[in-house]
């Protein structure tokens, strides 16, 4: 609700449904590192893995085929969804 009027509604699963973006982690290694940079990719060290955000299922799948080709293995994929808290900040703001 906002100003009295109801501004959205749904099911948790609804509200959190997935916002687009991929995220991918791999295991750390220097050299990939160095790739990941020469290449201008975003990423994060978080316990021992790089955690790699990408826009959307076409880039998510194309960085795949590339860390394939560079023997990564790939420790998860996940779509990225919004929280209930974003979904709140999002709609009263």
């Amino acid at each position: 609700m906002k100003s009295g009027q109801i501004i959205e509604q749904g099911s948790v699963a609804e509200l959190t449904a997935v916002q687009g973006g991929y995220e991918l982690a791999v295991p750390v290694s220097e050299e990939l590192r160095a790739w990941l940079n020469e290449k201008m990719i975003a990423f994060t060290a978080v316990n021992g893995h790089l955690q790699i955000q990408v826009p959307d299922r076409g880039a998510a799948n194309s960085l795949i085929d590339a860390l394939r080709q560079r023997n990564v293995e790939i420790d998860s994929l996940n779509a990225r969804k919004r929280t209930l808290e974003s979904v709140f900040m999002e709609k009263v703001t």
